[in-house]
């Protein structure tokens, strides 16, 4: 596979993974001070992989800067990902409003494991809702059956293709 594809295919991947590609036109990397010394520190305690490639850029064209780090599957492409906003520089903050241990922990934890999560909580409300609904249908097709074992053949009709409401007491079904 030709370099050019390779390339391609890592930035690819970086943006995927929500990372940015990092151009020397747009990012500053700023050197390092007291602040991204005390972050990387606070990030090794916890164990953090990707706490010794934690950066501090200033982005030349909105001015802001950010904390970031080197994303480390990519490795013929220099791709980041941006983990706190600052409209100052942290290093020259004298009332710092650094994050909390807790907040980095939070916002370094592999996006993957955050991805999963996410879904795994949307799988599990989507599981619910349809369990719902699939009570809801079996008890409208018991009332129906109900009705007609009464002899009640248009009510049932009517209850089955929903042209009439069933609705059961809380706790109650056929």
């Amino acid at each position: 596979m030709p370099d050019y594809f390779h390339e391609a295919a890592q930035k690819s991947a970086a943006v995927a993974s929500g990372a940015c590609i990092y151009n020397p036109a747009k990012h500053y990397i700023l050197p390092e001070g007291d602040f991204i010394k005390s972050i990387r520190n606070s990030a090794r305690q916890i164990g953090c992989r990707v706490a010794d490639s934690l950066f501090l850029y200033r982005h030349n064209f909105s001015k802001a800067f950010v904390l970031a780090y080197w994303v480390p599957e990519c490795i013929d492409v220099k791709a980041m990902c941006e983990v706190f906003l600052f409209e100052e520089n942290p290093n020259e903050i004298t009332k710092k409003p650094l994050p909390t241990k807790d907040e980095i922990i939070e916002a370094l934890r592999p996006r993957l494991d955050r991805q999963r999560e996410l879904l795994r909580a949307l799988k599990e409300e989507d599981y619910e809702e349809n369990k719902t609904k699939n009570q809801k249908a079996e008890n409208t097709e018991a009332y129906a059956h109900h009705l007609r074992l009464e002899g009640m053949e248009e009510e049932a009709e009517a209850v089955s293709s929903k042209m009439a409401p069933v609705a059961f007491p809380k706790g109650v079904s056929l």
